[in-house]
């Protein structure tokens, strides 16, 4: 720790706490004013959960943090805060207030101004962005500016959920549970959240779910209630639509031995419900790809996402084609903008795979437009994954896993993200590893992109599962190289060569590009073992 005065600090604190960042959350400049101050008055040693969420949270004096982790879950929210105002309104403060993992004691460090310090090890620097989205040699130098380009957002309020019954358990349950959901939404970058404590505060003033969205400027609304019977809990959830009053999505949910897993069944809940409402393949983006379109399916007015989410769904020529320059066209107008940026970069990476040109410059700019999105926003998931992507296609597996890593650490409750991770892994070789991942996120939610569930068809041929292999990529319906390529050696190893053959057949017929090869089947899996796998089968047809 530096030796600031008390004087230099609280100047500091003041700053932070009149932040965009802070201003509009009284939980987090509450925790973030009492720890610093009762540091700095010498009871460090006494932060505790107890302690912060009794004086600074306002929770009664029975609070029980085992039962209750509201504290440690705004601790998460403020640590995240102080970085993001460390990158954009702080970028230029020397001296930062940062509470390390595991306390919550407050640090107070010199930054040198020469090297600004981005989150999770990034470093301010000049950069390469594309203002005509050409070649990577027509990539102009210019330096990161202090604000992202802002893309519409769809807003999020949680309401409290109603308490029906009695005991202490129900009751931290019901705190707890809307400010759980609150804090964990506000890592999906395409959602705005509306503050939980707003929500609770002007509840009551309006019976209608439409008038309440309104008054908080809400585009959805998460609420529902909580059921205490003999030991058994029961949580209704909803999600309404504050313009119309409609309601989009509900669940419910049951425990039966409540009393004993209590935190086990408020994590799983909590999961299971971002799953179903929040990211790429969400209802809120659903919903909105399906009204904002329109019949035309992709006019004038579609989410961002929209285009990106066409070429995931069907990966075919004409589609990559239009994603590719409805993004390009997005770049020229906003070359700041990192999503675009991120998707364009992912797209390029799937022409590749589909048409496998010879030249290196468009995987180099899939690179570019990757590191690009990261570097101008390092929250943006989006970019993790798409340069995860381009390591991957290039064989560079242990880039590709730090890459993957990096970018869990930005939004680990996202299962879209989940998804892509364990079926990357599973490309990569490491196949159990990818496989447990991708079993969480079926239970969540089954809905897989159509190259995840090939994942599957992989994993299954290494095991020597060869008709699983054959059961998974059946279930592709997409016309792409691995299909048969896969169906083939599995037929084969099946000692069902007549079909193998068949399979061969169409791979040679569709996909003429692909040699039937060691080196060519390099081209196309990013695990050594296992071409040599697939190899040994194709030899059964081939002797």
């Amino acid at each position: 720790m530096q030796n600031f005065t008390n004087k230099e600090i609280l100047a500091q604190l003041e700053r932070l706490l009149t932040s965009s960042q802070l201003s509009g959350s009284n939980v987090l400049s509450e925790f973030l004013n009492f720890i610093v101050r009762e540091t700095l008055e010498g009871r460090g040693d006494e932060l505790k959960e107890y302690t912060i969420g009794v004086q600074a949270l306002k929770k009664e004096s029975d609070f029980n943090p085992q039962l209750d982790s509201i504290v440690r879950i705004h601790a998460g929210r403020l640590r995240r805060a102080l970085k993001e105002y460390y990158y954009e309104e702080g970028s230029n403060d020397r001296l930062t207030i940062v509470i390390p993992k595991g306390s919550y004691v407050p640090s107070f460090e010199l930054r040198e101004p020469a090297l600004v310090a981005q989150p999770d090890g990034l470093v301010a620097h000049e950069i390469t962005m594309s203002t005509n989205v050409g070649s990577k040699e027509e990539l102009e130098e210019r330096p990161i500016g202090k604000t992202f380009t802002t893309n519409h957002k769809s807003s999020i309020a949680v309401l409290p959920f109603k308490k029906i019954g009695h005991g202490e358990i129900l009751k931290y349950f019901s705190q707890s549970i809307g400010e759980y959901l609150s804090t964990e939404l506000t890592l999906f970058e395409n959602l705005k959240v509306i503050s939980y404590y707003s929500g609770g505060n002007i509840i009551s003033q309006f019976a209608d779910i439409r008038k309440t969205g309104i008054a908080l400027g809400a585009d959805y609304i998460l609420t529902g209630s909580v059921h205490l019977l003999e030991g058994a809990l029961r949580l209704f959830v909803q999600l309404n639509v504050v313009a119309t009053g409609d309601q989009l999505w509900a669940h419910t949910f049951e425990h039966k031995d409540f009393n004993e897993k209590f935190g086990e069944f408020q994590a799983e809940v909590v999961d299971k419900i971002l799953a179903e409402v929040a990211g790429m393949n969400g209802i809120i983006v659903r919903y909105e790809i399906e009204i904002k379109s329109g019949p035309t399916r992709g006019s004038n007015g579609e989410p961002l996402i929209f285009w990106y989410r066409q070429y995931s769904h069907k990966f075919d020529k004409p589609t990559i084609t239009k994603a590719k320059k409805y993004y390009e066209d997005i770049i020229k107008r906003e070359p700041d903008n990192a999503f675009a940026l991120a998707y364009l970069s992912e797209i390029l990476s799937g022409e590749i795979l589909l048409l496998q040109p010879s030249e290196t410059k468009r995987t180099e700019l899939a690179a570019s437009y990757a590191q690009l999105a990261i570097e101008i926003n390092p929250y943006c998931q989006q970019g993790y994954l798409a340069l995860a992507i381009h390591f991957l296609l290039n064989q560079k597996n242990e880039e590709c896993l730090h890459t993957l890593e990096q970018g869990l650490e930005v939004n680990p409750k996202s299962v879209d993200y989940r998804g892509a991770m364990g079926a990357m892994l599973i490309y990569a070789g490491d196949f159990e590893n990818g496989v447990k991942i991708l079993d969480k996120v079926v239970k969540l939610n089954s809905h897989l992109p159509w190259w995840q569930i090939l994942s599957y068809s992989f994993y299954s041929y290494h095991r020597q599962f060869y008709a699983d292999a054959v059961f998974w990529a059946e279930r592709v319906n997409m016309n792409v190289a691995w299909i048969p390529l896969i169906k083939a050696a599995a037929y084969a190893q099946l000692d069902q060569t007549e079909k193998g053959q068949l399979m061969l057949d169409q791979l040679k017929r569709q996909f003429p590009f692909v040699s039937v090869s060691e080196a060519g089947l390099k081209k196309l899996f990013s695990s050594d073992k296992l071409v040599k796998e697939i190899m040994n089968g194709l030899k059964k047809l081939n002797p």
